[in-house]
């Protein structure tokens, strides 16, 4: 098999043109800042794409997606944008405890993040898999039949994982307050 060649545009086609992103992320400012999300991915990830994936690899790749998503302006940006659930629309998401609060919960997401990147080992024997098992339900459904095919291989890019399986990247924004 031809090794995928990255192409930004393409990728970001075919994660506009995604169901989930179709059906589950609503028009308006919320979409556009999932589109901008999307927009930035090539850029945080430009020096992975000729890495051999591994879950190390796609891990850094996550964890750089998840700073930069959590930018606490950004995040919270997001979270005004977001549709709101009938149970949370009296919120006001411009009072100190709910602003200190969403900041604590950005913080140790990307804290536990970083204490799996730094343990990799260690998480696996924790849950009693292999690396394959883990990057088999890695975020967005795993890799499929053609990645693992690669991986196997050992020719498998983030490139080329970005390219067939965008979704393991891109974490549309479908939850509500």
């Amino acid at each position: 098999m031809e090794p995928v060649k990255f192409d930004p545009e393409v990728a970001l086609r075919m994660l506009l043109a995604d169901e989930i992103f179709q059906t589950r992320v609503p028009e308006g400012r919320y979409r556009e800042l999932n589109r901008e999300m999307l927009d930035r991915l090539p850029v945080l990830l430009g020096d992975l794409m000729d890495q051999p994936v591994s879950l190390r690899t796609v891990l850094t790749a996550q964890l750089r997606i998840l700073r930069d998503d959590y930018d606490p302006g950004r995040y919270l940006e997001f979270i005004r944008a977001a549709p709101r659930r009938p149970e949370t629309a009296s919120l006001d998401l411009n009072a100190p405890a709910i602003l200190e609060t969403l900041k604590y919960v950005v913080e140790m997401t990307i804290r536990a993040a970083e204490e799996t990147l730094a343990d990799i080992p260690g998480l696996l024997k924790e849950q009693g898999k292999s690396e394959e098992e883990a990057l088999m339900q890695s975020h967005g459904s795993g890799l499929n039949a053609v990645g693992l095919t690669a991986l196997r291989a050992g020719t498998l890019t983030i490139a080329e994982m970005y390219m067939t399986q965008p979704r393991i990247f891109a974490d549309f924004r479908t939850d509500s307050p």
